[in-house]
């Protein structure tokens, strides 16, 4: 992913504005991580078997 979030940023037409591109890059990335292992919690309780109680 390193790759396409550093391309995007370097492309952008708009430019950064001041702001340090490595430093979006590590935030970009690990928000990304994070929801990956959102997703795969939330995956993983939803096919567990559901019991009343």
């Amino acid at each position: 992913m390193t790759t396409t979030v550093k391309d995007m940023l370097r492309t952008h037409p708009a430019g950064l504005g001041g702001v340090d591109p490595a430093a979006l890059e590590r935030r970009v990335e690990e928000r990304a991580a994070c929801a990956q292992a959102c997703r795969r919690c939330a995956d993983a309780c939803r096919a567990l078997p559901r019991t009343l109680a």
